[in-house]
């Protein structure tokens, strides 16, 4: 693995072997991790309505999610987007601590289901590996590490244009790549570069993403508290803890026989029994490398298990906590209303956005009989997922003409299209000048679609 220069002292950090484990939550977690993978990497290649389920368009200034556009109007929608996802992420901190980075953070997702396991396929478990480094460069080392870091290149080659088909599209980014089509060089720059940081950040850097680089870890004492479920050890159970040999024959020992297997399992090197610390990413290695233990020991499990803090430490009385605590039922809420308003404003809003704008040069033109001509430009913009045929009407101007070119007029989904258009109306219904009308556009089933106010202009006297 690779080493950082530590905060501290400038000296370089040793490299972590996890000892390979099986146990209910690693063997979990291996095969969600896979699960997510395969979501992860798959999702680009499936369609909804015939658009791609997730595609963030940023040339084109729309995302596609799941079967709903987003357009550049639709920007609040989004904002209730993020926030709400934020909010989500401090509810289940405050109910299950760092769960997150255990089981979907995609720095573990991605190290735990391919670059860990296909280490220890290729290198040997973590006594081997260590071995080998005492040893220095032998052939036999080398040759692993290059078919090692060949598949994990080759990987990440496969996550970094994963990624951007995301942002360019699935079949744009297949047939740039297979034609060798240089049409979207910044594309493929994104994709080169997005699959060299994989390669860093799972191959190289690893748990200590967790250790220096997650803001996350840094902020997330301020979200839990001491009901939240966190991975901890019962000092009162383990305490005194020591070998069981003949030297420790009558003396009162807890169950912890430390044996240091709960160290040499964690993926960010840290001793569970410490207590809580934000290297801890609760991805239960050290309950899978505990409950073994306890096992051998005819013992009962749980000597290290999800728990409250308060739990641990002794203090709980009765049932756990978990959700009838006032932060989490204040998260709960907020993403109730979140989710309301969210849910609200896209039922309300418009398939069709009209803009009406007034061309260059003069703002009307006086004709004969004492009327008033007005010249307008609609933008059109169709977010439906259907083609629409719409017919445009005025209203607020009784005795005034609407001069429509096309009606009705075709407009395909996601597209937009302008029109011209002339209001002509007797300037005696003029009131200084002007007098406000609105233009509405109406759907085959004549539905409204969209309206938009506007001014009609004239002369004041």
């Amino acid at each position: 693995m690779s080493s950082l220069v530590t905060l501290l002292g400038g000296q370089k950090r040793a490299p972590i072997h996890p000892l390979r484990i099986n146990g209910r939550f690693t063997n979990f977690r291996f095969w969600s991790h896979w699960v997510l993978v395969v979501f992860l990497l798959a999702l680009p290649w499936t369609t909804i309505h015939g658009q791609q389920s997730v595609l963030l368009d940023i040339p084109s200034r729309h995302f596609h999610l799941f079967g709903i556009t987003f357009w550049p109007s639709d920007v609040h929608l989004m904002i209730f987007l993020l926030v709400g996802a934020a909010i989500f992420l401090f509810f289940v901190t405050a109910l299950a601590g760092r769960v997150w980075c255990g089981y979907a953070c995609p720095q573990t997702v991605f190290q735990h289901a391919f670059y860990l396991p296909l280490e220890d396929w290729i290198e040997g478990g973590r006594a081997e590996r260590l071995k080998r480094d005492a040893l220095g460069w032998t052939f036999d080392r080398v040759w692993r590490k290059i078919l090692k870091h060949f598949l994990f290149v080759a990987f990440s080659l496969l996550v970094g244009h994963s990624l951007v088909a995301y942002f360019l599209g699935a079949k744009p980014l297949v047939e740039s790549v297979v034609h060798l089509r240089f049409n979207h060089p910044s594309a493929m720059g994104f994709a080169l570069a997005g699959s060299a940081f994989s390669y860093w950040a799972f191959a190289l850097f690893r748990e200590q993403a967790c250790i220096y680089a997650c803001p996350y870890a840094r902020f997330q004492g301020a979200m839990l508290d001491q009901d939240s479920l966190v991975v901890g050890y019962d000092v009162r159970r383990g305490e005194p803890r020591g070998k069981r040999h003949k030297s420790a024959e009558g003396k009162a020992l807890g169950d912890c026989v430390d044996c240091g297997k709960c160290v040499v399992v964690c993926p960010t090197g840290i001793d569970i029994r410490d207590g809580l610390q934000m290297e801890c990413i609760t991805c239960a290695r050290c309950i899978d490398a505990c409950d073994s233990i306890m096992d051998a020991l005819e013992k009962p499990r749980g000597l290290i298990r999800y728990g409250t803090q308060r739990e641990l430490e002794g203090e709980a009385r009765g049932k756990r906590r978990l959700f009838l605590r006032p932060r989490v039922l204040v998260y709960a809420a907020l993403l109730l209303a979140l989710g309301g308003a969210f849910t609200a404003s896209l039922a309300r809003r418009d398939l069709v956005e009209m803009t009406v704008l007034r061309p260059a040069g003069a703002p009307f033109n006086v004709m004969g009989e004492g009327k008033v001509n007005n010249h307008f430009t609609l933008k059109i913009l169709n977010k439906a997922e259907i083609d629409q045929s719409l017919t445009f009407a005025l209203e607020g101007f009784e005795g005034a003409e609407f001069i429509v070119p096309i009606q009705p007029f075709h407009i395909e989904k996601g597209k937009a299209a302008t029109m011209e258009v002339f209001v002509v109306g007797p300037a005696s219904s003029l009131e200084k000048g002007k007098r406000k009308i609105r233009i509405v556009a109406r759907d085959g089933e004549g539905h409204t679609a969209a309206q938009m106010n506007a001014t009609f202009l004239g002369p004041r006297g």
